[in-house]
């Protein structure tokens, strides 16, 4: 389950205790036999070989699933050119289209060269569809002030509210300090750059009682994820186990100390929430929204691999400071990612009916 799943699955409990709505969850892939109690889940279309290029293939089908439904508000999160098929029918139909940004990515625009719109013309045409999108959405809502900012430079389109990610607050589990546990999630991407965490482990495998732990699927070059496997062999401290469920990753965290993260750009990652309320610093290669290292004390801006290591290093030798930036950590995302968050999205979707936003 990816980010935006996981937060599309808080916000439909959100949605349904509130008795006000009948929910209908669109997507690619849904999984053999689910039949939950509180929406229904319809499968856009099947995947095929076009599908895997971008998309705007599934324009049809999807605006077919939208026809049928007839629905009065459309939520969607992942930007893509679903983000336009969606602003089209609303436009068209008289609906309202809530779109909720997923990735600092999405808030830019992307030059594309004459080498690219030969290459991968389907990105283009997908990023083309997702702008039409965001330009005509009813609502944007954004995860950051960052993003806000970045969709008015980019677009000049004013997100009309920040709504940060959210879950629901776990109790805290002891952890045992007897070994150190650094945990990477993530699916093996080159966004990601699993390369990085593999280099970390490799510097500071030598030091007392740590483990390295790295959750996430393969990567689908296979060439590149051979390559990486052989490395990550040739550690003894590291280990990848491969795809978890949200319960085991949450799980892992529980018992985890450090979450590294090594990613180029991120929205805002749902495994740095999950981490700090269950009092898990987190060391950021690079990702920083809305500048969260320095404003709340949460953990750990690095830059540069050398100050990864360093920041990880200090951290596996002090209980104290872990200690320290954990706490902070928990009471950051308790007041700031806890499930009322979900709450103010839902009465945003009923602010767009009320006052019929087109």
């Amino acid at each position: 389950m990816g980010g935006a799943q996981f937060q599309a699955q808080g916000l439909i409990s959100a949605l349904s205790e509130s008795g006000e709505f009948d929910v209908y969850y669109l997507a690619r892939r849904i999984k053999k036999g689910h039949r939950p109690d509180n929406h229904k889940v319809v499968q856009i279309c099947r995947p095929g070989f076009l599908q895997k290029f971008g998309t705007f293939f599934e324009t049809p089908q999807l605006l077919r699933q939208l026809r049928l439904i007839k629905p009065d508000i459309i939520y969607q999160r992942v930007g893509c050119a679903y983000t336009g098929v969606a602003a089209y029918y609303a436009k068209k139909y008289n609906s309202r289209l809530l779109w909720h940004v997923a990735s600092t990515n999405d808030c830019t625009t992307e030059r594309f060269n004459f080498f690219d719109l030969l290459s991968r013309p389907h990105k283009y045409v997908d990023k083309r569809f997702l702008e039409y999108g965001l330009r005509h959405a009813s609502m944007v809502v954004a995860q950051t002030e960052d993003q806000k900012a970045l969709l008015k430079t980019h677009y000049g389109r004013t997100a009309n509210h920040v709504v940060r990610n959210f879950l629901e607050i776990p109790p805290v589990q002891t952890k045992s300090t007897h070994i150190i546990n650094v945990l990477w999630i993530g699916n093996f991407k080159r966004l990601k750059q699993p390369q990085h965490f593999v280099e970390l482990a490799r510097r500071l495998s030598s030091s007392r009682n740590v483990r390295f732990v790295m959750i996430g699927a393969a990567a689908p070059d296979e060439a590149w994820q051979a390559e990486l496997d052989e490395k990550i062999k040739g550690i003894p401290a590291l280990e990848h186990v491969g795809p978890l469920s949200q319960d085991e990753v949450n799980d892992r965290l529980a018992k985890a100390h450090i979450l590294v993260n090594t990613s180029v750009y991120e929205g805002f990652s749902n495994t740095f929430i999950q981490a700090w309320v269950q009092r898990v610093p987190v060391v950021s290669l690079n990702v920083n929204p809305d500048e969260v290292f320095e404003k709340y004390g949460v953990g750990k801006l690095a830059g540069s691999m050398d100050k990864l290591c360093h920041e990880v290093r200090e951290l596996i030798t002090s209980d104290e400071t872990r200690e320290q930036i954990g706490t902070r950590a928990r009471e950051y995302a308790m007041n700031f990612h806890s499930m009322e968050n979900a709450d103010k999205l839902v009465e945003l979707m009923g602010s767009l009916l009320d006052r019929g936003i087109r």
